[in-house]
């Protein structure tokens, strides 16, 4: 689903630019895909359409939605709600909710996906940028938190051995 997302977000951004009504059709069925295939619970997407979803692979599908709504292909508000429904479960739940974490759904008894579970500075960027998406002010608090926090921990150039102390 990272290369449909990516995919979708491409025709869109295509069709957006140009206008060409040949993109328009493949666009849109991209799109349409997305609805269809979006975990009915949960509100995202993860590897396997309708099973699982999680916050980084929702992020790409969000950003094609979203490309895709303002190019004026047809987009289903009950999508997004869904996606916004993701969003809060991603959400930390303490340290004043600015933060998001990758999967609040991975095995709590597997260490190799316990990671997902504790928010991260990556997954933070996902989460803003798919509030913003969806309408959220850049001034509510928790938005400005959470920019804070990736202020604070910027990327670094260069190669470094020691991870984020936020994740990866």
């Amino acid at each position: 689903f990272y290369s449909h997302g990516i995919a979708s977000l491409a025709l869109c951004e295509v069709y957006g630019m140009t206008g060409d009504e040949r993109i328009r059709e493949p666009a849109q069925r991209a799109l349409d895909y997305l609805r269809n295939t979006q975990h009915p619970e949960r509100g995202g997407w993860r590897y396997v359409p309708r099973v699982n979803a999680d916050l980084s692979v929702t992020g790409w599908q969000l950003m094609a939605l979203r490309s895709g709504q303002l190019a004026g292909l047809d987009v289903d508000n009950a999508t997004y709600d869904r996606v916004n429904n993701l969003l809060e479960a991603c959400r930390e739940q303490g340290n004043g909710q600015a933060r998001f974490r990758y999967n609040p759904w991975a095995s709590t008894t597997n260490p190799r996906t316990l990671h997902g579970r504790k928010p991260s500075t990556v997954m933070t960027a996902v989460g803003l940028l798919g509030q913003l998406y969806l309408g959220q002010n850049r001034d509510n608090s928790r938005m400005q938190r959470g920019a804070d926090h990736l202020l604070e921990n910027l990327p670094e150039i260069g190669l470094s051995e020691t991870p984020a102390p936020t994740g990866t």
